[in-house]
C-alpha cells in the first residue's frame, strides 16, 4: 500500500494570477451555481490547455503529432526518474555540456527532470518568473534525443522556450517531439532543492484528459523511496 508520506508533489495548485507565458490566459473561478439558490455549488474553472503546470504532448508543435488524449494511462508513470541541476540565471538557457556531466546517469532514467532553481523564484516574484524563467537551447534539445531510453523532460522553469529566447525554445520543443514522438514535455514544475537525485523511486502525471486537446494542465507527484518515507509531505502552491 502506498504511503502517503513518501509522497511530494511536483506541480503547482492552478491558481488566478499565477504566472504564465505572454498571450496564455491565467486560470479562472467563478460561481456557475449556488446551494442557497440550486441546492448545490458547481464553479465555473478556466484554464488554457498551457496554464500551470503542464504536459505539452507532441501536438502542441506538430500537426501529426499525438494529442494528450492519444497516451495511454501507463504512459504516465515513469519508474526511474533522475533530477540534475543546472543552475541559471535570468533569461539563461539549458546547454547541451550543461548535461553531459550527468550522461551516466541520465542514460539510466525515464523522466529527466531538470532544476535549475527557479521554483523559488516562482514562489517569491512572479513577474521575474514570468518575464525572464530560463529555457531550453536546441543543442540541449539533440543531446536529449541521444537517449531513447527518456520518456518525458521536465523543468522547474515556465517553459522550455525561454520569454528571451522564444524561437530557440520552439525548435528545442520540435527537435524532441520529431526525434522521439512519444516525448511527453513537462513545464512550470516545482522542484525544491530539498529533493536530492535517486530520492524518487517513481513520478505520477495526472493529467486533465481532454479528448482532442493539444496538452493539458496536470498534477505531478513523486513518490520517494521506502527510506525517505518518513520525512513528510510537501506541497507547493
Amino acid at each position: 500500500m502506498l504511503d502517503a508520506a513518501a509522497m511530494i508533489k511536483l506541480s503547482y495548485d492552478m491558481t488566478p494570477g499565477a504566472p504564465v507565458p505572454e498571450g496564455i490566459p491565467e486560470a479562472t473561478v467563478s460561481a456557475y451555481k449556488d446551494i442557497s439558490s440550486d441546492g448545490g455549488n458547481v464553479w465555473l474553472l478556466g484554464a488554457s490547455s498551457h496554464t500551470g503546470t503542464h504536459i505539452d504532448a507532441p501536438n502542441h508543435m506538430l500537426e501529426e503529432g499525438r494529442d494528450i488524449s492519444g497516451f495511454s494511462l501507463e504512459d504516465f508513470l515513469f519508474s526511474a526518474p533522475c533530477i540534475v541541476d543546472v543552475p541559471l540565471d535570468d533569461d539563461g538557457l539549458v546547454l547541451g555540456k550543461d548535461l553531459k556531466p550527468f550522461a551516466k546517469r541520465i542514460a539510466m532514467c525515464d523522466f529527466l527532470l531538470i532544476r535549475t532553481g527557479w521554483s523559488r523564484v516562482r514562489q517569491t516574484d512572479g513577474t521575474r518568473y514570468a518575464s525572464h524563467s530560463p529555457g531550453f537551447s536546441r543543442d540541449a534539445a539533440r543531446w536529449v534525443c541521444g537517449y531513447p531510453n527518456i520518456r518525458a523532460v521536465g523543468g522547474d522553469f515556465l517553459s522550455f522556450a525561454a520569454p528571451g529566447h522564444v524561437e530557440e525554445g520552439v525548435e528545442a520543443h520540435k527537435i524532441m517531439m520529431r526525434a522521439m514522438p512519444w516525448i511527453q514535455l513537462y513545464e512550470d514544475l516545482y522542484l525544491p532543492g530539498e529533493v536530492a537525485d535517486g530520492e524518487l523511486g517513481q513520478v505520477l502525471a495526472v493529467p486533465w484528459l481532454f479528448t482532442g486537446a493539444d496538452s493539458a494542465p496536470c498534477t505531478v507527484y513523486g513518490i520517494r523511496n521506502g527510506r525517505d518515507a518518513s520525512a513528510g509531505r510537501e506541497s507547493a502552491k
